[in-house]
């Protein structure tokens, strides 16, 4: 019989089978159904274009894994843990693969929370730093789109009606999330309940044994996050320079495709109408996405992505920059935390044995 290390092995190989199926479905779309798309044209799409937008492109990547381990740097050392910059971006990848291969928009916390215990952090403050981290994750998304929305409303009526449906609701559900957020950080006594009905629930469904041990141990876990709540809230620098950190996060992801754009077809030939313009989508897309579980998110990036694209250039040069765009932002970016998490793992292995 498989023990639990064995089973979570097992589970995140079919999750990443998965994701690695639904990557390849989702680029079969385009590719097929698209009439306008040949092989044949991608391949002169990328002989043609301008490499060093392409690197500023993969740098900006690289720098959206990195500003957001500084934010939960910023939040764990404010704690009194000493993380390294190494430590935040092991974090951050953590966050960022496994979110982009479980069925869940925030099924990355719990991988980085497993590192960040295994690097002898306290359960509460890790949840109290995670939780703190999506806040003004959510918020800074928020910020950045909505200030975006407001210079952009002509580019978000020319998306189709379904699209708009999406970026709208995208909106509402950005709204609700921070509320939420701010509840289960604030208000411990919330998070207390809800953690309590759950062990309730496994108790009887007999998941878990001794309930009465695990309320126990919960309760002292929730005393000790209730502490590192009150810290944070007094702790207004905190919040803002991991916000700050946050809205960096979101502007280089924003910033890989604009740099995809230039590359693509150079800064003298476009306008700077048009810049913005593929700001704007990229940024509509993310929220319009942002809330759906994976694998559905996958997809409908994919739709609003080319949707919005489509507004701009012909058919067969919306394919080609949409996939272009989705191979470094969100593809790469996967496997580059994937072997991250890997060499993660590999050191704990490691450590583990001496």
């Amino acid at each position: 019989m498989k023990d639990n290390t064995e089973l979570k092995k097992s589970k995140n190989i079919w999750l990443s089978l998965l994701f690695v199926l639904i990557a390849v479905l989702c680029i079969w779309t385009i590719t097929s159904l698209n009439k306008a798309f040949s092989f044949k044209s991608f391949v002169s799409f990328l002989k043609n274009a301008e490499y060093i937008w392409i690197i500023l492109a993969i740098i900006s990547l690289i720098l959206y894994i990195i500003f957001e381990g500084q934010a939960i740097n910023v939040i764990a050392r404010s704690f009194g843990y000493k993380t390294k910059f190494k430590d935040g971006f092991f974090y951050s990848s953590a966050d960022l693969y496994f979110s982009a291969i479980t069925p869940s928009a925030t099924g990355g916390q719990p991988a980085s929370a497993y590192f960040m215990i295994k690097d002898g952090m306290h359960s509460a403050a890790v949840t109290a730093t995670l939780l703190f981290n999506l806040l003004v994750y959510t918020v800074a998304l928020f910020i950045v789109s909505f200030i975006t929305f407001l210079f952009s409303i002509p580019m978000y009526l020319k998306f189709s009606s379904v699209s708009k449906i999406f970026i709208i609701i995208g909106f509402f559900v950005e709204i609700i999330l921070i509320t939420t957020f701010s509840l289960l950080l604030f208000k411990s006594k919330l998070l207390h309940n809800i953690c309590s009905f759950f062990l309730k629930i496994l108790a009887k469904l007999h998941i878990v044994a001794n309930p009465e041990e695990k309320m126990k141990n919960l309760s002292l876990v929730m005393d000790k996050y209730r502490e590192y709540a009150v810290l944070l809230k007094s702790r207004k620098e905190v919040m803002f320079k991991a916000l700050g950190y946050n809205i960096l996060q979101r502007v280089c992801l924003f910033l890989v495709t604009v740099f995809v754009f230039l590359g693509a077809y150079g800064i003298h030939n476009v306008s700077l109408g048009s810049v913005l313009s593929v700001w704007s989508i990229q940024c509509m897309v993310t929220i319009g996405a942002n809330f759906i579980p994976i694998p559905g998110a996958m997809g409908i990036s994919d739709y609003l992505l080319l949707d919005g694209f489509s507004r701009l250039l012909t058919s067969a040069e919306a394919s080609n920059l949409e996939l272009l765009t989705r191979v470094l932002s969100f593809y790469s970016c996967a496997i580059i935390c994937g072997v991250t998490v890997i060499i993660k793992f590999c050191l704990l292995k490691k450590r583990s044995k001496k």
